[in-house]
């Protein structure tokens, strides 16, 4: 028996929208892993022509299982789409405009083999790239309660409903929400989704699912398994309309999972 066989299978899905090139060259970091998933699903709100050709070029040598989905466009639509329809034993997300270093599968399975003996429901690589904070800014939102990332410590969701995200973790860590290319047990989804009331770019809905996930589940980030978010502008929501969402989306999420008591609000 080979090591590959000896290891959970693994269904990648990507949920995309009229961002052909940035989607190949992440399917291209996902060809050159140390050790390849067994399934990709690409489920496509867009409407750009040939995607699903392009794909299959990018992947005929790779025996990498495929299946594309086109659907209405919707972040949380299309997750939920894909995980209807993956076959794996973990599930990862990845954004279409990220590029994995060449071990990044191989490091995030390694989590899920050392914590094998706990109630572990999902890992999370990091991303490299991730601007530092200013710190005028961070004192500003440490004071404030605000959505922050810090360079470590612990990562959570705060009594405001925000939340902190660690972006340069020196090791192994457990932590109780997870970024957007998160991955997960495939048994968590027996009782989990992402919330369909988080519509269209759906903004924190990754903090939202992990964050009721891990009121059952252990998570945990790993600083090994890297990965560049090129946070491409292409097919991107204005300024104004991400403003509005971070309002409308933050006070959902507090009212959904946030205590209602008078310190929280």
């Amino acid at each position: 028996m080979t090591e590959k066989d000896k290891m959970p299978s693994t269904t990648y899905i990507i949920c995309t929208k009229d961002r052909p090139d940035d989607l190949s060259e992440c399917i291209k970091s996902i060809v050159k892993q140390t050790i390849l998933p067994d399934e990709l699903i690409i489920v496509d709100g867009g409407t750009a022509k040939d995607t699903k050709k392009d794909i299959k070029d990018v992947l005929k040598d790779s025996n990498i299982v495929f299946l594309y989905i086109h659907t209405e466009p919707g972040l949380t639509k299309q997750r939920n789409i894909g995980i209807d329809n993956a076959k794996g034993d973990i599930i990862f997300f990845l954004d279409d405009d990220v590029v994995l270093h060449r071990d990044y599968n191989e490091k995030m399975l390694k989590v899920y083999r050392l914590k094998g003996n706990e109630k572990i429901g999902g890992v999370e690589g990091t991303i490299i790239n991730a601007s530092i904070p200013n710190p005028l800014l961070d004192i500003f939102s440490r004071v404030f309660l605000l959505n922050n990332n810090i360079t470590d410590g612990k990562s959570g969701v705060l009594p405001s409903g925000n939340a902190v995200h660690i972006i340069k973790p020196t090791k192994i860590m457990s932590t109780e929400i997870m970024n957007g290319c998160g991955s997960y047990k495939k048994e968590v989804f027996l009782d989990f989704r992402f919330d369909e009331y988080l519509r269209g770019y759906a903004l924190s809905e990754d903090v939202e699912f992990s964050y009721r996930v891990s009121r059952r589940y252990k998570l945990y980030q790993t600083p090994y398994a890297k990965m560049i978010h090129k946070r491409t502008a292409v097919n991107r929501i204005d300024h104004e309309e991400y403003s509005q969402m971070v309002i409308v989306n933050t006070y959902y999420f507090f009212k959904k999972n946030m205590p209602q008591k008078f310190k929280n609000k």
